[in-house]
């Protein structure tokens, strides 16, 4: 009896050691098994945190360096998690919206003061241009016609006619310019045909347009030649209407006090006149006065000279005959 109780006590003590080891064993692997739910929960919090703080942060800092390069046009993708950064993203969009717009309203003032820069520039050099023919006459009709031609060319007009008035106010010469004249040889050509068409016109308009021009020296424009509140002549309506002329326009050109001529410009019905069109004309017509009184103070200069010179010549053949 006494042995087999030494043995049962051995039996129980292996087995309370064998259910010490099994539990502990079990803790082990219980802890193990939390341990790698919690890196697991601790990821997918990242992960989550990640996609919720990071990832937008990073696309505004994206769209920012974007915009820094000058690319207006990128926008930062709404993304629908946090309010915040909806809203965040939502300000930043249009932030770069008011950008994009702001630049392309600046490129569009920039490319229309470079269009108005160019205008100005070529405006400037045909006042120049007429400027300078004062210094360089031969006679009035040749400087006027290279007047006209310059004036033409900024003006823009269909047909750029001078008609010069003696004392009596009735025209004594025209000049004319046009898009289709090109050629010199009178009669020889369609060209020449339309200059004397020009002239035949001018002459029409001696008796209503032009003698208002000269008595009351005011600028006229008939923006419609059949307008029954200009009344003009029906030869007048037929001849223009055989140019392409719908509208035009009559600057007198006043010297002194008293009407020398009338610039007229001409232009289709269906052809706008440029919003610069009038100041320009302004300066042109002052500038082929000056032209045309150039060449009449250079005339009575001749004159004086041909007599200073006859009464020179005179006194020393009364001398030569007394003595």
């Amino acid at each position: 009896d006494k042995g087999v109780s030494v043995r049962t006590a051995a039996y129980v003590h292996a087995l309370d050691r064998l259910d010490r080891s099994y539990l502990e064993a079990s803790l082990d692997l219980g802890a193990g098994h939390f341990r790698t739910f919690f890196l697991i929960v601790v990821m997918v919090g990242a992960g989550v945190t990640l996609k919720r703080l990071v990832i937008p942060i990073q696309e505004l800092v994206n769209g920012a360096e974007a915009i820094a390069k000058g690319n207006l046009s990128y926008r930062v993708p709404i993304r629908n998690n946090d309010q915040a950064f909806v809203l965040l993203s939502q300000t930043f969009n249009t932030m770069a919206q008011a950008v994009e717009t702001m630049r392309f309203d600046i490129d569009q003032h920039r490319a229309m003061l470079e269009i108005t820069l160019e205008e100005r520039e070529r405006e400037f050099e045909a006042i120049v241009a007429i400027s300078r023919l004062v210094n360089h006459q031969t006679d009035l009709h040749s400087t006027v016609e290279q007047a006209l031609r310059v004036s033409h060319s900024v003006l823009q007009a269909h047909t750029i006619s001078l008609a010069l008035f003696d004392d009596n106010g009735l025209i004594s010469s025209i000049i004319c310019v046009c898009t289709q004249c090109t050629c010199d040889t009178p009669g020889s050509c369609e060209n020449c045909i339309r200059k004397q068409r020009l002239r035949q016109s001018l002459y029409l308009m001696q008796d209503n347009i032009l003698k208002l021009a000269v008595e009351e020296g005011v600028t006229t424009f008939i923006d419609d030649i059949h307008s029954p509140v200009f009344d003009l002549p029906p030869a007048l309506q037929v001849s223009l209407d055989t140019l392409d002329v719908g509208k035009f326009l009559v600057k007198p050109l006043i010297l002194r006090g008293r009407t020398v001529g009338a610039l007229i410009p001409m232009r289709p019905k269906a052809e706008a006149v440029p919003p610069r069109a009038p100041a320009l004309m302004e300066a042109l017509a002052e500038n082929i006065i000056v032209l045309i009184e150039s060449w009449q103070l250079q005339n009575r200069s001749r004159a004086l000279t041909i007599m200073e010179e006859r009464r020179r010549m005179a006194n020393e053949l009364h001398d030569s005959v007394t003595q």
